[in-house]
């Protein structure tokens, strides 16, 4: 089988680095896997069967998700989330169709990477693996309301709109429009697939869960003083990370509920400090708090994010949704437990108190206790607790384990 892989990037974002695992996955069973991307970002990837566009053909597409962000933008008041609206004719489906691949597979699609009008044009069989709530919402890439489930009409249109055009109805009704081949969808968690099977426009649709992969042979531990040492840390403390808490998406990522959640901490603050990523203006809250701050500019390696975790004690991930939840996953691959909200797509991350801790939603006070509930374990139940988080990493997402499910999809597509 030969299967081609659509992506707006492989290394910017998390759901672009995902669609590259799924990739690289396959590759190692031996499956005629290729993925095809929009931007060019960064340094090539040592990565086989990938295909990049040209230098002008990447800046192009730059300037066209540029203007489609910009539209988006002016069309309303208020962006706590993002809006894609994905506009541009493409003609890729005439590339696709021409083509010898026996299976398209979607991935995080947008900055115009293909338009809505053209994922309709494909005809080979689609799986698409959705991570975020875009692909069955209007506009939106996560909705705080249940139009997604009940249609887009005047009677519910979004306030936040700047003029009188309703985006978020405008790009729902094109993808009603547009999207009446079956697409077999692929949710990151069982949250997202239950969202997808139970929303007006994907309900018809094939639908199952699959959780994001990683290389377990890379995200593993590694010594806890050299990490410090790489990023200039105490070596005499427990550390608690984070990592941006949504500069644009703050509502989403729980900005506010961590704040108050550390603000409530109990704990010698002689012993514990924050380290975070990130742009250190977001964490300016944070610097007027009683504990110390410690911060390192956005990192743009996989190996300074895996030496990120191991600086760790712990790691929140405070979000209101999560399609899946990356970092977790990452984490207590390298053997750091979680601490996050009993939620969304964190729930098939983390066990309650074997790999981390679910609080109840959303209550700081809630985020608070499971903080504390880590930091105050003994060592020998500390230990116990980060060894079961490699031991659920190595069985949930391991290369192996998710590609032979994708495998399976695909075998069973084709034979149908």
């Amino acid at each position: 089988m030969k299967i081609l892989h659509l992506s707006y990037s492989i290394s910017k974002g998390g759901a672009s680095r995902a669609a590259l695992r799924i990739h690289q996955s396959l590759l190692e069973k031996n499956i005629n896997s290729f993925i095809k991307f929009n931007i060019l970002n960064g340094p090539e990837l040592n990565t086989e069967n990938i295909i990049k566009p040209s230098l002008f053909r990447s800046y192009f597409n730059k300037i066209k998700s540029a203007i489609e962000s910009r539209i988006s933008k002016i069309l309303r008041k208020n962006n706590f989330v993002k809006n894609s609206i994905s506009l541009f004719p493409t003609q890729l489906h005439k590339f696709i169709n021409k083509s010898d691949y026996d299976i398209v597979h979607l991935h995080w699609i947008n900055g115009e990477t293909i338009s809505i009008e053209d994922i309709g044009k494909i005809t080979k069989p689609l799986v698409w693996t959705i991570q975020d709530m875009w692909p069955f919402t209007g506009s939106e890439h996560y909705s705080f309301n249940t139009n997604w489930k009940n249609g887009y009409s005047n009677n519910n249109k979004n306030k936040a709109n700047l003029i009188n055009v309703d985006i978020e109805k405008f790009t729902w009704k094109r993808k009603i429009k547009s999207w009446k081949k079956k697409i077999n969808i692929v949710g990151t968690s069982k949250w997202i697939t239950n969202c997808a099977s139970n929303s007006y426009l994907m309900q018809k649709f094939p639908a199952l869960t699959i959780n994001n992969t990683l290389d377990i042979n890379f995200w593993k531990t590694q010594n806890k003083k050299e990490c410090k040492k790489y990023f200039n840390l105490p070596q005499n403390i427990k550390l608690i990370g984070f990592s941006s808490l949504g500069h644009k998406n703050e509502i989403l990522k729980g900005k506010d509920l961590f704040l108050s959640a550390i603000k409530k901490i109990n704990y010698d603050q002689k012993n514990i400090a924050f380290f975070s990523i990130g742009d250190s203006n977001e964490f300016s809250e944070i610097k007027n708090t009683k504990f110390q701050i410690f911060n390192t500019p956005k990192l743009n390696s996989d190996k300074e994010i895996r030496t990120f975790y191991n600086c760790l004690d712990l790691i929140v991930v405070p979000s209101r949704l999560e399609a899946f939840g990356q970092t977790a996953s990452e984490a207590i691959s390298c053997g750091i437990p979680v601490v996050c909200f009993n939620s969304t797509g964190l729930k098939d991350i983390i066990i309650h108190k074997k790999n981390g801790y679910l609080a109840k939603p959303y209550s700081s006070k809630e985020l608070c206790k499971g903080i504390e509930y880590i930091l105050k374990l003994n060592k020998k139940k500390y230990k116990e607790m980060c060894l079961s988080s490699i031991k659920i990493a190595h069985k949930k997402f391991s290369f192996d384990f998710i590609s032979n499910q994708y495998i399976k999809l695909y075998k069973r597509i084709l034979n149908n």
